[in-house]
């Protein structure tokens, strides 16, 4: 029964055993699919990999496509030697699709997108940058642009900057839809930005109505603008407007800003029209000397949690964006971090940026880099909270729009998943949570590339992060989880999710730390070991 038989004259190591005993191998992945009735439905193969030697481990990368029908999905990793080892199993209640494609007919080229839910016919539409460019969808899942139904730089426009050719005006930027009931003939709210050159803040606020979400956008009306040489009006930069209402009094306000003094808030009229033009309102968001943003402010009222809640993007648009919080109990402020930190910053001599930190830039392993997520909205459906924001896959490249599910800390403060909505479900077993995940301290203070760390999750509820030990606990009733060390707790929200980078559903957390660093979490693709 021996196959080999060699003498040395030193104590040989495991490697060298096998190294000895054994050949290498060529591994691929086997997923068996079951139905609801636990009958097998189908088995797929994975593609084969290059040579594994004895003593060794890769990384197998699932090429499944998911099957709609598939209720429990079990992989294993096969070798040519006839070694076999479960690498998962993964239980989904409800099938999970996938997340479409990105194409510029739907999602791509979507830049400063703004949420908008129609209350007339329940359609979903998100507002962008580029003479209004609209996208519109059923689901938040899929979307579809539009015609454009602004032609050409609006009249108002021209009478105010009275260039001599058309290619010399600017591009029409940030439309932010407000559905005004009182206004029953044209209730479609749409203002708009419009700055005459680039880097300067010459710029102006354009509002549209019309009777349909759609437009057409006709007869528009400058209603603040902001000039380089004022000594008042050059404190700000007229651009990114967004209307919020006081819950308490109904009176509209619109908040806007970029750079130069940060963001500012002002009083509507009934109309629309901005209160007092010849002022900037009251400052409530800003960095250091305007240094480094910021803009794309967006006001909501979480009426469950009390506040008022400020999100901003810091930073470059094209590679370090990145989406801060702050919260406040009146619409106008003072807006404070979870440290408590007022979020005005402008006359302060530290330009460490300060706001919660909800997401920046991010990439994990086998997957996209991506750049810059910001200048974002928020939707609140029927309970259910919504980021959408655009982002990139390579430094200033060609913005893309994200929907993520949006989940609060019991201290009040948005997380948000770290993979784009699908039909997904917060009912996840607990027998598929153990194994290898990714995680990112995506809520770190910084506006750099974050990439993942390991996290393992043990079946006897232990956990190893790099050199620390801890323990895990999943409430099977909820979707809470708590995964503790002995200098760190994470309190997460577990999820169904689709992995678009590898093309194959996981599950997925977002949650915060003991010091409010909100933390991601997907379940990683697993290390084979041959022997």
């Amino acid at each position: 029964m021996i196959d080999n038989f060699e003498i040395y004259d030193y104590a040989i190591s495991d490697e060298e055993i096998m190294t000895a005993c054994g050949t290498a191998a060529k591994a691929k992945l086997v997923n068996v699919v079951y139905d609801e009735n636990g009958r097998v439905a189908s088995v797929k193969e994975a593609d084969t990999v290059g040579e594994l030697q004895p003593g060794g481990d890769i990384k197998l990368k699932n090429e499944f496509t998911y099957d709609p029908a598939a209720a429990l999905v079990k992989t294993y990793a096969y070798t040519d030697g006839g070694e076999f080892k479960k690498v998962s199993e993964e239980r989904y209640s409800e099938p999970i699709d996938p997340i479409p494609e990105d194409t510029w007919e739907t999602t791509i080229g979507v830049h400063d997108p703004s949420i908008f839910k129609d209350p007339k016919s329940g359609v979903y539409y998100v507002y962008s940058t580029g003479m209004i460019d609209i996208f519109k969808s059923e689901d938040l899942i899929h979307w579809t642009k539009t015609t454009n139904t602004l032609k050409e730089i609006p009249q108002c426009v021209k009478d105010i900057y009275k260039h001599d050719k058309v290619e010399e005006y600017s591009n029409i930027w940030a439309p932010d839809m407000f559905y005004d009931e009182s206004d029953t003939a044209t209730p479609y709210h749409l203002t708009c930005s419009y700055s005459d050159e680039f880097g300067k803040n010459n710029s102006s606020i354009i509002l549209f109505k019309a009777a349909t979400p759609e437009g057409p956008w006709e007869n528009g009306q400058i209603i603040f603008t902001s000039k380089r040489d004022d000594e008042e009006l050059g404190k700000v930069n007229a651009i990114d407007s967004n209307i919020c209402v006081d819950h308490e009094t109904g009176q509209k306000y619109m908040v806007y800003g970029s750079f130069w003094q940060g963001i500012h808030i002002k009083e509507l009229n009934d109309d629309g029209t901005v209160k007092d033009p010849n002022t900037v309102g009251k400052r409530i968001m800003s960095r250091s000397g305007g240094i480094g943003g910021p803009e794309g402010a967006y006001i909501v009222y979480n009426e469950w949690q009390g506040y008022y809640y400020l999100f901003a993007s810091f930073d470059s648009l094209s590679d370090t964006y990145n989406i801060r919080v702050a919260r406040s109990k009146n619409i106008t402020g003072p807006y404070v971090d979870q440290n408590g930190v007022d979020v005005d910053r402008f006359e302060a001599e530290d330009n460490t940026p300060v706001g919660y930190k909800l997401m920046g830039s991010w990439q994990f392993p086998n997957g996209n880099t991506y750049y810059g997520p910001g200048h974002c909205s928020v939707l609140c459906d029927n309970y259910t909270w919504y980021l959408v924001h655009h982002q990139r896959t390579v430094k200033g490249g060609v913005a893309t729009l994200n929907v993520r599910y949006m989940e609060w800390t019991d201290d009040g403060w948005p997380m948000v998943m770290p993979e784009r909505h699908t039909n997904d479900s917060w009912n996840v077993d607990n027998s598929i949570l153990p194994g290898h995940w990714d995680i990112i301290h995506i809520g770190e203070n910084t506006n750099a590339m974050l990439t993942s760390e390991q996290l393992v999750l043990n079946s006897d509820g232990t956990a190893v992060y790099g050199d620390k030990t801890g323990t895990w606990v999943s409430n099977p009733m909820s979707v809470t989880m708590i995964i503790e060390f002995e200098d760190e707790t994470i309190d997460v929200v577990k999820w169904t999710a689709w992995d678009y980078d590898n093309n194959r559903p996981t599950i997925q957390f977002t949650g915060v730390n003991q010091d409010g660093i909100e933390i991601w979490g997907k379940k990683a693709i697993d290390t084979i070991i041959y022997k």
